[in-house]
């Protein structure tokens, strides 16, 4: 069963006191994956009709970071890599998915996100790198 995750204030991305923010709502899986859904609005417009690829990418940051606290390794962003497979449609429901890949020799933990449309299809999918960040995040 899914485990709601608590959201970190005026967090951009799931900070639900943020009023410019996403408010995405993160979930814990069974599997210690991290799983969410997101419906972009007309706020989130880049070409017409669809989502700006920035958000998709704000969105896939977060879900990795997400899984990468979960996991007990709280750490900062280093390095991401984004593909966009297909467009974002507004008013179409994603569903987000972030899990670690592994940690290595240096501490920097690997992990990896995507977004899917309904039907399934891959949206974007992101890989990145995440340093320890002590006394930074709890």
């Amino acid at each position: 069963m899914s485990e709601p995750i608590p959201d970190h204030g005026v967090c951009f991305g799931c900070g639900e006191q943020n009023p410019s923010g996403l408010a995405v709502r993160f979930y814990l899986e069974e599997d210690r994956s991290i799983g969410a859904s997101f419906t972009p609005q007309l706020a989130h417009q880049g070409a017409p009709g669809i989502a700006h690829g920035g958000v998709v990418f704000s969105i896939l940051d977060k879900a990795m970071g997400k899984a990468v606290h979960a996991a007990g390794q709280p750490g900062l962003t280093t390095h991401v890599s984004i593909r966009y497979r297909r467009p974002a449609r507004l008013e179409e429901e994603l569903t987000i998915s972030g899990s670690i890949e592994h940690i290595d020799d240096s501490g920097t933990v690997h992990a990896r996100a995507s977004a899917r449309r309904p039907d399934g299809s891959v949206v974007a999918e992101t890989i990145g790198e995440f340093r320890p960040a002590p006394g930074v995040l709890g």
